[in-house]
């Protein structure tokens, strides 16, 4: 897994620092990164002259070589979709591939996918939980999958990110929703964004 260095400057500071960022993360070769991003350290950075702590957001494709998932983290790319040959990445044919802007939804979808959950699924399930909620204008992501207790968990997060509550659904409106999901077809070598605005639309237009 090459890295590459670059010259970033300390946002609280100003001083240039060299650092070492991962360009292309396959987890199934490299399974100790995996930590690195669910913790965040894998895309932070300690500044050597004021010893603060900031992100370094940037480009960069995750991928699971055993489960055939590709994320594309891509924080500047506002899109719905983006094709694969846009994107000048290798071979991925037969992976399941989605488009993500943050840290947040790139830890969300990692835990998903290797929960063995369909996220087309889990973002209908937060559109009826928020159709469920008094305050909409807010934020959900997905938090662990209680198999024992059949639930579903999330955490709802305030505009600013502040979090607010966990909620959570039953195991069997998920699989109702599953088969739903099903029928929404994805296009084959496109990273897509898979999120409510994404299951909105498509019941939408259903």
């Amino acid at each position: 897994m090459k890295q590459q260095s670059v010259t970033i400057l300390c946002p609280f500071c100003n001083k240039e620092q060299e650092t070492n960022l991962y360009p292309i993360i396959d987890l199934a070769a490299k399974p100790t990164l995996k930590l690195g991003i669910l913790t965040g350290s894998l895309f932070s950075a300690t500044c050597e002259s004021c010893q603060g702590q900031f992100e370094v957001m940037h480009e960069a494709l995750i991928l699971n070589g055993e489960a055939f998932y590709a994320f594309l983290l891509a924080p500047d790319y506002q899109g719905a979709e983006l094709d694969r040959g846009e994107a000048s990445l290798g071979e991925l044919s037969g992976y399941q591939l989605r488009l993500v802007s943050t840290l947040d939804t790139l830890k969300e979808k990692i835990l998903l996918f290797d929960s063995g959950l369909d996220d087309r699924a889990i973002e209908l399930c937060k559109l009826y939980l928020l159709m469920q909620m008094q305050d909409k204008d807010v934020d959900m992501l997905f938090a662990e999958h209680q198999v024992s207790q059949g639930k579903l968990m999330f955490s709802v997060f305030d505009q600013q990110g502040v979090l607010q509550e966990s909620i959570e659904c039953e195991d069997a409106l998920y699989s109702q929703l599953y088969a739903k999901a099903q029928s929404f077809s994805l296009e084959e070598q496109v990273f897509t964004r898979i999120d409510v605005n994404w299951a909105y639309g498509k019941i939408a237009n259903a």
